[in-house]
């Protein structure tokens, strides 16, 4: 009996040691994170890539989301506006990642819920500004097309603009709040605290710029092998963004009257959805949640004609 006593008292120090290290090892993780040396937030935010928030991770099916400190998915977050826009796309595909791992495990945690919801402006805040560099360096990069600081930066806009609309189209299917953030951004109204952010015209801006950087980069036909390759890994970021811009609008405006008439009081939106629905050079499911967009309008002017007939 004194034995297993003492074995008691000896499993409990190591339990104790245990909660110790955790605690250590998560604070020296947000120290890197945080880091002023790019070079030791990128290897940190690197290594939770290819670790806890893998997409391919074993961990995933075990609630692996659930096992996430707050703490570190606030500071992976502080990084999406990094300066340095190599941590600035490891963090959000992190965040992208573990939405999606959120999505598949159907976590409900309302802590996490509110948390993640107010991602939406910071992810829209990151694409804005990635697009406004594409819009402004796209008249010099005209005569520069395989130049190969111009096409590698360009890739690194492109995949970051990607990560975010995966991100954002993670949080407007699956959080309602997020969904609440995403019409307070458009409402230019309410929007004084979040730098006068439009969702709407943000999207608007990644489907007529990605439109026009896209049957570019398709058309850029050059015999320089390494430039090829990464003027095909742009097509790749490019058309992805395409399609989650399209789908993000396309599921935001599910059932959703307020934000249809912020949608029609936007400057060229249904212009700009119809071109880009029509244009058969696009990829097809981007021009699926456009025509998507459109019956989703009109089922909802229907619904709202039909109330005000009864």
């Amino acid at each position: 009996m004194g034995k297993h006593s003492r074995r008691k008292k000896k499993s409990g120090r190591k339990k104790g040691q245990q909660d110790e290290t955790n605690d250590t090892t998560s604070s020296s993780l947000l120290n890197q994170i945080r880091h002023s040396n790019p070079e030791t937030r990128h290897a940190a935010l690197a290594g939770l890539m290819n670790t806890i928030f893998a997409t391919d991770s074993s961990s995933t099916s075990n609630n692996n989301s659930k096992k996430i400190q707050i703490d570190i998915l606030q500071a992976i977050r502080e990084r999406v506006m990094d300066k340095d826009l190599e941590c600035a796309q490891l963090a959000a595909a992190c965040l992208s990642n573990y939405l999606e791992q959120e999505q598949q495990e159907n976590n409900n945690n309302k802590e996490r819920k509110i948390i993640t919801s107010s991602w939406t402006v910071v992810f829209l805040q990151r694409l804005n500004e990635c697009i406004t560099e594409i819009e402004e360096k796209k008249s010099s990069a005209e005569n520069n097309n395989n130049n190969p600081s111009v096409l590698k930066r360009e890739k690194r806009l492109w995949a970051m603009i990607m990560q975010c609309l995966s991100a954002i189209c993670n949080l407007v299917e699956m959080n309602h709040k997020a969904l609440t953030q995403f019409f307070t951004t458009t409402n230019n109204e309410n929007t004084n605290t979040n730098n006068n952010i439009n969702s709407i015209a943000s999207l608007l801006s990644v489907l007529m710029v990605g439109t026009q950087q896209f049957e570019k980069n398709k058309n850029n036909k050059t015999n320089d092998l390494a430039a090829a390759t990464t003027t095909d890994t742009i097509l790749y970021f490019n058309e992805k963004s395409l399609i989650y811009a399209a789908q993000a609008l396309h599921s935001a405006l599910d059932d959703n009257m307020d934000l249809m008439k912020q949608c029609t009081a936007t400057t060229n939106f249904w212009n700009v959805i119809r071109q880009t629905c029509t244009n058969s050079s696009l990829p097809l499911s981007c021009r699926l949640h456009c025509a998507g967009c459109i019956v989703t309008a009109w089922n909802l002017s229907t619904s709202e004609d039909d109330a005000v007939a009864n």
